[in-house]
């Protein structure tokens, strides 16, 4: 079960001990434990408690992503290697564009997709 091994990750990456967790999230160490070994498994209140606390999307938890971070952290920016790009403020002045302007925006922005796409297919020949 992924939940079990995320779950152990996690927790282990934050230094933390099965108790620390536990207090966290309001359940017993033993039902901690339980749930890294695949004995149990959380309760969706129990996920959505642990989910908050790693700071991770339950999703990641439950193993349907590999994404770790949540769509609530993620909506407002694009995540670059240089940094944050506000996204809110982007579409927002798109938004004010005109139709026009709007579609000339979205073939440069094509444009520059493929451009990067081709560049990164070109390199991994």
């Amino acid at each position: 079960m992924i939940i079990s091994q995320r779950l152990k990750d996690l927790r282990s990456d934050a230094d933390l001990n099965q108790q620390d967790v536990a207090d966290a999230v309001n359940v017993t160490q033993s039902s901690i434990s339980n749930y890294e070994l695949g004995v149990n498994l959380p309760d969706l209140d129990v996920v959505i408690k642990l989910a908050k606390f790693f700071n991770v999307s339950s999703d990641y938890l439950l193993g349907i992503t590999d994404v770790k971070t949540s769509w609530s952290d993620m909506k407002d920016h694009i995540i670059l290697p240089s940094g944050k790009v506000p996204i809110t403020k982007f579409l927002r002045d798109v938004k004010s564009l005109d139709t026009n302007d709007r579609e000339s925006l979205i073939q440069v922005l094509n444009l520059a997709l493929n451009q990067v796409k081709y560049a990164k297919k070109k390199t991994n020949k």
